[in-house]
C-alpha cells in the first residue's frame, strides 16, 4: 500500500527529494529553526483571521479522529442540500490528501481560498493551488474558482477590530488548472522517492529555498565550515564569485590576487589573509573630527502580520527598544536605554525617551542606514517631534 502523500509532502519533494524521504522515514531528525516556528505561529494566526474576514460562520473539519473521518465529514457536508462553508475541508484521491483553508459551496459553485501570510503571490503558491485543484477534481469536487489570499501590505489598521481589508484575494484558477496537469507526474515521482533508497543530493541553495529545510542540521553536519566563504566576500560581483568557485576556491583567503584587480577589493583580501584591520586615513580623519559627546545608537523593531496597534500596517517595522552608549572627551562611557514591555503602542514613548537621551548636540553614530529609516518613519508618524 502506498504511503499517504499530502500537499506539503509533494512540495517537499519538489524542493528536494531527499527532504521528502527523510520526512517519511526519519522524522526524528526534524529540527525546525526558531524562525520556522515563528512562521508557523504567524500562519495559524493569519488563517484564523482569514476565516472571520473572508468566509465567516464556517464549520471546521476536525482532524483529531484521523484522515478517514475528516474526509467522511467533508463529503457529508458537501453532499447536503444546503449551502455550506468549511474550514480545512479534507479530500483524498489515490494516496494524496489535501486540506483546503477556506471552502464555500453554493449549489454547484465551489469556491476555494488558500491563505498565506506573505504580502504577494509567489511561485510556489501556483504549485500549491495546482495540487489542491487536482486532488479535489479527482475526488469529484473540482473547484469552480481557486484563489490565494495574501496580506495586503497597504492595509492600515484603525484599532477598531476591523480587518476587512487585511487580505488581497487573487484568482489563480487559470494557472492552477494549467499546472494541475503536472501533478500526476509529481505524485508518481514522490511515490518512487519514498519507496526507493535515500536520494544522494548534495547541500545547496535548495536547502533554504523556497523554505528552510528542517533537515539542514542533519545534511550539513559533515560539511566543512568555511570561515571566510567566497560567496560572502563583500564587493565581488556574482560573475567573479562564480569564476572563483569554479576554480576550486571556497575560502576567500585562498584566492590568488590574479582573480581580483580592484585595489579596494585587493586591500580587503589582504586584510582577510593577514587578519589585520583596515582603517583608511579618510575614515580616521572623519572619526577624529567628530565632536563630543558622541552617541552610538542601536534600534530594535517588530512587525506584526496582523497589526495590533492603531494606525499601523502589516509587517511595518515599529521601534520598541533602543540602546545608546555615550562617549565623552575624557574617554568615559555612559549607557542609556529604552525598552517598552507594556503591550501598548511603544513608538511615541520610544521617540520621546530617545530625544531626551541624545539632547540637541553631538554626532549620532549607527551601524547602517536602518536607524535613519526608522527615524524618518517616526517623523511622518509624529510630525510634532519631527525636528
Amino acid at each position: 500500500m502506498p504511503y499517504t502523500l499530502s500537499k506539503s509532502r509533494i512540495l517537499a519533494y519538489l524542493q528536494c527529494p531527499k527532504r521528502l524521504y527523510l520526512e517519511v522515514h526519519r522524522r526524528e531528525l526534524i529540527q525546525y529553526s526558531e524562525s520556522s516556528q515563528v512562521a508557523f505561529t504567524i500562519g495559524n494566526e493569519v488563517g484564523a483571521v482569514a476565516q472571520e474576514v473572508l468566509m465567516p460562520g464556517g464549520i471546521l473539519i476536525a482532524y483529531d479522529r484521523g484522515l478517514r473521518q475528516a474526509v467522511k465529514s467533508t463529503h457529508k457536508y458537501m453532499g447536503e442540500l444546503f449551502d455550506t462553508t468549511l474550514y480545512e475541508a479534507t479530500f483524498q484521491t489515490q494516496n494524496v490528501q489535501i486540506r483546503a483553508d477556506l471552502l464555500s459551496r453554493r449549489q454547484d459553485f465551489i469556491e476555494v481560498v488558500e491563505v498565506k501570510a506573505s504580502t504577494s503571490v509567489k511561485e510556489q503558491h501556483y504549485v500549491d493551488c495546482a495540487i489542491q485543484y487536482w486532488v479535489m477534481q479527482q475526488a469529484g469536487y473540482a473547484p469552480t474558482t481557486i484563489s490565494l489570499a495574501h496580506i495586503n501590505k497597504e492595509f492600515e489598521y484603525l484599532g477598531d477590530g476591523n480587518y476587512a481589508r487585511l487580505f488581497e484575494v487573487v484568482d489563480l484558477t487559470e494557472p492552477a488548472t494549467e499546472h494541475s496537469a503536472q501533478v500526476v507526474a509529481w505524485v508518481e515521482q514522490a511515490n518512487e522517492t519514498i519507496t526507493g533508497d535515500l536520494p544522494r543530493i548534495e547541500v545547496g541553495d535548495h536547502c533554504t529555498q523556497p523554505y528552510a529545510c528542517p533537515f539542514m542540521q542533519h545534511c550539513w553536519k559533515h560539511v566543512e565550515t568555511v570561515e571566510y566563504p567566497v560567496e560572502k566576500f563583500p564587493g565581488l560581483k556574482k560573475k567573479q564569485k562564480q569564476e572563483i568557485l569554479q576554480a576550486g576556491y571556497q575560502d576567500a583567503r585562498d584566492v590568488p590576487p590574479g582573480f581580483i584587480d580592484d585595489e579596494n577589493l585587493l586591500a580587503r583580501l589582504n586584510a582577510y589573509k593577514s587578519g589585520s584591520q583596515i582603517i583608511p586615513h579618510t575614515l580616521q580623519d572623519e572619526l577624529n573630527s567628530l565632536a563630543y559627546p558622541r552617541y552610538y545608537v542601536d534600534f530594535e523593531t517588530i512587525g506584526f502580520a496582523i497589526p495590533v496597534w492603531a494606525n499601523t500596517r502589516p509587517y511595518e517595522p515599529l521601534p520598541f527598544q533602543w540602546s545608546c552608549h555615550i562617549e565623552f572627551d575624557n574617554g568615559d562611557l555612559q549607557h542609556a536605554e529604552f525598552l517598552d514591555t507594556s503591550g501598548n503602542a511603544p513608538m511615541r514613548a520610544f521617540c520621546e525617551a530617545l530625544i531626551d537621551a541624545v539632547g540637541e548636540a553631538g554626532p549620532i553614530c549607527v551601524y547602517s542606514n536602518y536607524e535613519k529609516t526608522v527615524l524618518k518613519s517616526m517623523q511622518r508618524r509624529f510630525p510634532d517631534l519631527a525636528g
